[in-house]
């Protein structure tokens, strides 16, 4: 009866030790998906550098809550950081 308690309360233990090993708010990733010429072109940013440097320059921007941003046409890349 212990084997059977035990067990999934192992894995159950495991998972969540695993999971809160990465930070918060580490980037980790960036998908990239450009939209030129109506040609979706992807490609993933996965260099420690490269993320540095991007993390860099968001660091820089002087971001305003609750703004709504206006803008004259369509996006040309769109990315989802990870």
């Amino acid at each position: 009866m212990r084997r059977i308690i035990g067990i999934p309360l192992l894995l159950i233990i495991m998972f969540l030790v695993a999971c809160s090993e990465q930070s918060k708010g580490e980037l980790t990733r960036i998908d990239v998906i450009s939209l030129f010429e109506e040609k979706n072109i992807e490609y993933h940013i996965q260099l420690e550098e490269e993320l540095t440097l991007v993390e860099n320059a968001f660091q820089k921007v002087n971001w305003q809550p609750n703004a709504e941003p206006k803008m004259s046409k369509e996006p040309d890349v769109e990315a989802v950081f990870f």
